[in-house]
């Protein structure tokens, strides 16, 4: 059975990755007929994005392998509705998940029973990360504490227009260049730009 390994972990500077990528390694290497078809890392990358780098790669490549591993199920998804997004894919697909650390199995009822408290943790966990989060901005601001960037000098400098936004407004530019004016008020607005 090929087993597509997925490690994630949300800092890229306080956790690390290889202890979920050694834990699942040996995992596969006790298991009979299982093979390592890739390993896919996302670091610094929260749980609770739907699309991530190696998360993508891997459903992308899900026609390759047989069966999911990770490390523990909030690895894959923070989201109710995205973990139950995965397993209809996977099911769909005719696939297998497993968390080496957590007994799952959907294959059977008590798996899936499982799989659906383990969601519901992983969910209510994220948000009790952000209302502390929350709570501790406010708490913060009503000390008086300011919070954002500092004012420096360049805050008195018009910003750099940059990335998405200039790729967007050359876009604009280009489609406009194509349309010919329907009339007077579009002229000048495109005279403006």
């Amino acid at each position: 059975m090929k087993v597509a390994i997925y490690i994630r972990v949300s800092t890229r500077d306080k956790q690390d990755i290889t202890k979920q990528k050694d834990f699942l390694v040996d995992f596969v290497n006790k298991q009979d007929n299982w093979e390592i078809y890739n390993i896919y890392a996302d670091q610094g990358v929260s749980g609770s994005k739907q699309h991530r780098p190696s998360l993508d790669e891997l459903l992308k490549n899900i026609s390759d392998w047989d069966l999911v591993l990770v490390y523990k199920l909030d690895r894959i998804g923070r989201s109710m509705k995205h973990l139950f997004e995965l397993m209809e894919l996977f099911e769909k697909k005719g696939k297998k998940f497993a968390s080496a650390t957590q007994n799952i199995d959907t294959s059977k009822p008590e798996g899936r029973l499982f799989f659906n408290l383990l969601a519901s943790f992983a969910e209510f966990e994220r948000e009790m990360i952000v209302m502390r989060v929350n709570d501790g901005l406010a708490t913060a601001k009503s000390r008086g504490v300011k919070l954002g960037r500092k004012v420096g000098s360049k805050d008195h400098k018009p910003r750099r227009k940059v990335g998405y936004h200039m790729r967007w407004e050359n876009e604009r530019k280009k489609e406009l260049a194509f349309v010919e004016p329907k009339n007077e008020i579009e002229r000048q607005m495109r005279t403006n730009d």
